[in-house]
């Protein structure tokens, strides 16, 4: 399956227009892309939903290596990483305290939800299929704003597999291969990927014992897969693999109290000077067992179970400087995830008729901070504890949630060209959550100032209808509503011991939209309109006091845009590519005044990603990308915002036989790009999207 061949992006109707009148011009080609993001077989213009896809051959000609370079490439969809990676997709944010992003990450069947770690080896993978809106009614784990489903490649009749290398300034350095085939026990398959990366980073630190370079990092991926089909109707699929990160300082730095942070460039954060090593580590197994039975008539029977933990050791500098009075000062979070999850799915139908899914879903997950908090300056906080004594502030937590659901989907056929499709969740989620909120000296014990012990259940029902009519044999149109959700959950700072003041409610999402998709052929292309009715949103109140954040339910926003996709092959060497979207997102209440009918915060206004391939018969290849983003406010009082950008990467190489030799350059400008602000009690942490990277690489084929 070839995918290179992908969708055109706008958000305009005048564009639109044009290019599906191009389109109606364009003879179709037979080539048809078969997804699973609906939980069976389906052509990609079968699907009634917005939806991304990238294979294997894809990923490697962009050079993407992570999740964060996937949602670069998907309309109206961001992230940026401070202390994990944050996404935002058409207005809806991830929620702090819940840890949850509003997109969930699945590998192979096993869900990564957390902001932390929310990433996946990509080598090995023989496709990325992104779906926009709620997926409550086709998978386990809810959603309330869409999915990324990686499927690894499955392993052929001979082994096979590749390896390559990489060079870049900044002493980055990568080496990554994949490997599968056929074992001696008959119906027995191995794959083996993985992936080891680091650089220095860009940054310096001149204060003396605490490392020169601020910004370095490294990763190390590793999976395993085994599987095993003893016969025709079933096979056996077991997956394991391993992932840790360390991420040093931040890509950028604080512009103090009193400073502007426009008045702060990416130049003043090129020098550090901070006292205390300050660091994000995080390290992830998991496991998963799936076994598949064909039933005949067209039913499989799924039963998928996982096993994930997550460490996080988060150490920062207080003041993130070297101000004497926080000399020596940290914040910090140790933090373990363990989940379990078992999902059963029965699925039936065959193309052309009626289709369905139904299953049910349990995870327990126990989430526990060990430690949790910050130091304070006793000076500053009137020596409560004596003369020269500062203060350390520490709320360890337990959250446990025990997750319940039953769902299911049906597509039906009214007629020769009209389906409808149906779907429910139902689920109930219920959350333990035991907080011991302690004040004491420096390197002494605290004394407990709140405790909470406390327990809440949500119920939730999710519903979704959709009709897709298949205008022409080229064409197909769909319209959809589909109602998303967050849990609610407890912040992690205590307020008091009062329970209800503690919670937020679940946030909630009605998600309306109208789309149309053609089938492959020279143009390809895909466009929808959306409009979303959010309520209770989870949003952030600081406390410039004390530095620590608060959760509530801000009342009701809405978001509202459009997404065209389109690839169009220009001759046998030249292909184009893009992906545009556009999105609206204000506050129609808010807890406080000043937001109301505010920008909701960390929405750009427009993305864009555009792409000109060459490639030729003798295996010269050239790769030109334009990205961008509108402006966008990083808080709810919109105070605080950065401006629209665009930057250019490049990428050539040559391939001859099984090598593939290239270079590439990211960012080929040098812009400037501010990917987050966050207030501190000290100052607003600025930080910034990677300067200009340049680097080499080679790729073996066996």
């Amino acid at each position: 399956m070839n995918l290179r061949r992908r969708p055109l992006r706008a958000p305009r109707p005048a564009v639109l227009a044009l290019a599906i009148a191009a389109a109606a011009a364009v003879p179709a080609r037979a080539e048809q892309i078969i997804v699973t993001a609906n939980k069976i077989e389906e052509r990609l213009q079968d699907v009634p939903a917005s939806i991304t896809v990238l294979d294997g051959e894809a990923l490697a000609q962009r050079g993407l290596h992570s999740i964060a370079d996937v949602v670069r490439l998907v309309p109206n969809m961001s992230s940026s990483f401070v202390f994990s990676e944050e996404v935002n997709l058409r207005g809806l944010n991830a929620s702090t305290f819940t840890n949850l992003n509003p997109v969930v990450l699945y590998v192979d069947g096993v869900p990564y939800s957390s902001r932390y770690a929310y990433d996946t080896l990509l080598e090995g993978v023989e496709r990325v299929e992104v779906l926009r809106g709620p997926q409550g009614t086709l998978y386990g784990k809810d959603s309330i704003g869409g999915v990324i489903n990686v499927v690894t490649r499955a392993p052929g009749p001979r082994w096979q597999g590749r390896a390559g290398v990489e060079v870049a300034n900044q002493s980055g350095r990568a080496a990554d291969f994949s490997l599968s085939g056929p074992l001696a026990v008959p119906g027995l398959t191995l794959a083996l990927a993985g992936r080891v990366a680091g650089d220095d980073g860009w940054i310096d630190n001149h204060h003396g014992g605490t490392g020169e370079n601020a910004n370095d990092r490294a990763e190390r991926r590793l999976a395993l897969t085994l599987g095993w089909a003893p016969s025709e109707r079933l096979d056996i699929k077991l997956a394991l693999t391993h992932d840790a990160d360390r991420r040093d300082w931040i890509d950028g730095g604080l512009a103090p109290s009193g400073t502007s942070f426009a008045a702060y460039d990416r130049d003043d954060a090129e020098d550090a000077d901070y006292d205390v090593a300050t660091r994000t580590k995080t390290i992830t197994n998991a496991q998963a067992l799936r076994l598949r039975w064909r039933l005949g008539d067209g039913r499989e029977l799924n039963a998928v179970t996982t096993h994930k933990t997550l460490g996080v050791q988060g150490a920062y500098d207080r003041d993130w400087g070297s101000l004497a009075l926080y000399d020596g000062l940290e914040q910090f979070q140790y933090s373990r995830f363990e989940t379990w999850t078992q999902e059963l799915r029965l699925s039936g139908g065959a193309r052309g008729g009626t289709r369905w899914v139904t299953g049910v879903y349990a995870e327990r997950d126990r989430y526990r901070n060990t430690r949790y908090g910050m130091q304070y300056p006793g000076e500053a906080m009137g020596e409560p504890f004596g003369p020269g004594v500062d203060l350390d502030l520490d709320d360890p937590s337990t959250t446990r949630t025990t997750t319940a659901a039953v769902f299911g989907q049906a597509v039906v056929a009214l007629a020769p060209r009209w389906e409808l499709t149906l779907g429910a969740r139902a689920q109930t989620v219920d959350k333990a959550f035991v907080s011991d909120y302690r004040l004491g000296p420096v390197g002494g014990s605290g004394a407990t100032v709140y405790a909470l012990d406390a327990e809440h259940r949500w119920n939730a029902l999710l519903p979704k209808a959709a009709l897709r009519w298949q205008a022409t044999p080229d064409w197909s149109v769909w319209a959809s509503v589909a109602k998303g959700y967050i849990p609610g959950g407890y912040n992690f700072w205590t307020s008091s011991a009062v329970e209800s003041e503690n919670r937020f409610e679940p946030q909630t999402s009605l998600n309306y939209e109208l789309g149309l998709r053609s089938a492959p052929g020279r143009l390809q292309l895909s466009a929808a309109l959306f409009y979303l009715d959010i309520r209770d949103i989870h949003v952030y109140s600081y406390d410039a006091g004390s530095g620590q954040i608060f959760t509530s339910n801000a009342g009701r926003g809405h978001s509202y845009g459009a997404e065209l996709e389109a690839n169009y092959v220009l001759s046998d060497r030249w292909e184009l590519d893009a992906a545009l979207g556009a999105t609206h997102a204000v506050y129609d209440e808010h807890g406080s005044e000043a937001a109301e009918g505010a920008n909701i915060e960390r929405t750009p206004a427009y993305t864009l990603a555009v792409g000109l391939q060459y490639h030729d018969a003798e295996g010269r290849y050239a790769r030109v990308d334009l990205r961008g983003q509108g402006r966008r406010w990083f808080d709810a009082a919109n105070t605080r915002r950065s401006g629209a950008w665009t930057a250019v990467d490049l990428r050539a190489g040559w391939q001859r036989g099984a090598w593939d030799v290239y270079a590439w350059v990211r960012n080929a400008g040098d812009k400037q790009v501010v990917s987050s602000v966050s207030e501190m009690d000290v100052g607003d942490l600025v930080v910034y999207s990677e300067p200009r990277r340049f680097g080499l690489g080679a790729r073996w084929r066996f």
